[in-house]
């Protein structure tokens, strides 16, 4: 067993209940969805968990394939099926590199929402979108979700912002070379993040139609638990706002998520993977020029 395997083995009713605490992430990803994806449509939701997003699209009448890495997520979503009285077409235990026994051009979408998250090797994260794009009928629709660099830093700052000296060289590492560390205490396990500005030259080596880039979040990111005590027409005025402007270039880097919404097109030349990580690593060294000195400022005064 994979130490992913075993996180999310451990895991399985906290991340079932993860879009309880997190609204915003949920409801504006619900709306991403339903904007992009076409009616009664069949759908692969690869690395799903436990199928929160899975019942939903079912619930919104489409035909959904749960296919997930831990094996507790699968049997916890058939069973979470049986109560709630919806059917999933298909529950498939089985890792996104090694999906080759699903048929091509099978789905209408093909959502990747967090497989991305947990491959360190640049090879592994081409391979898992090669193994989406395969199994996507032509013009269907991929939806993938990539974790941020900033998400680690919006997470210390809402959880324990006192901890800044002891967290200065992880959040240094982090966002200088994406690998978050792996140790559980973090709150999070072995992952690669995104910058924000990685993501639309990463994809761009793909046969995709780039259709949107969104943060999941919005600018309510860390306030996300004041807006929680607000009326329910109140929160959901903040998540009208935070869709309606989710898609500002300016501001993706203040969300902890980002949503890539892309068709799958014919014959587009694949761009060297070099110049794909080239561009994103150039991003980054002209942010971290920016705002390393702010962070070794931050300890020093602490």
């Amino acid at each position: 067993m994979t130490i992913i395997q075993e996180y999310y083995n451990n895991g399985v009713n906290t991340e079932w209940t993860r879009m309880d605490r997190h609204p915003l992430e949920f409801e504006i990803t619900k709306r991403n969805l339903d904007e992009s994806i076409p009616p009664k449509s069949k759908i692969a939701d690869i690395g799903g968990g436990p199928g929160k997003y899975s019942f939903y699209l079912a619930s919104q009448g489409h035909n959904v394939t749960l296919i997930d890495l831990a094996g507790k997520n699968i049997e916890f979503a058939k069973e979470k099926g049986k109560e709630i009285g919806i059917k999933l077409e298909n529950y498939i235990h089985a890792n996104i590199l090694e999906i080759d026994f699903i048929p091509a051009n099978s789905f209408d979408s093909v959502l990747c929402m967090g497989p991305l998250y947990h491959l360190i090797n640049k090879e592994d994260r081409i391979k898992a979108i090669d193994q989406c794009l395969r199994i996507l009928k032509p013009n269907g629709i991929l939806v993938i979700t990539f974790v941020t660099t900033f998400a680690q830093l919006i997470s210390l700052l809402k959880r324990s912002p006192e901890k800044i000296s002891e967290w200065i060289p992880i959040l240094n590492k982090t966002m200088s070379t994406g690998i978050n560390v792996d140790d559980f205490d973090t709150g999070f396990t072995q992952a690669y993040f995104f910058h924000p500005l990685e993501i639309e030259p990463f994809m761009q080596q793909f046969s995709l139609q780039m259709l949107k880039i969104s943060g999941a979040e919005g600018l309510g990111c860390q306030s996300e638990e004041i807006l929680k005590l607000l009326p329910k027409e109140k929160l959901k005025e903040w998540i009208d706002f935070f869709y309606l402007h989710g898609s500002d270039p300016s501001i993706l880097g203040a969300n902890q998520h980002i949503i890539y919404i892309g068709k799958k097109i014919r014959n587009k030349q694949r761009l060297t993977i070099k110049i794909a990580s080239e561009v994103g690593a150039q991003m980054k060294l002209r942010f971290l020029t920016l705002m390393l000195p702010m962070l070794n400022f931050g300890s020093n005064s602490v």
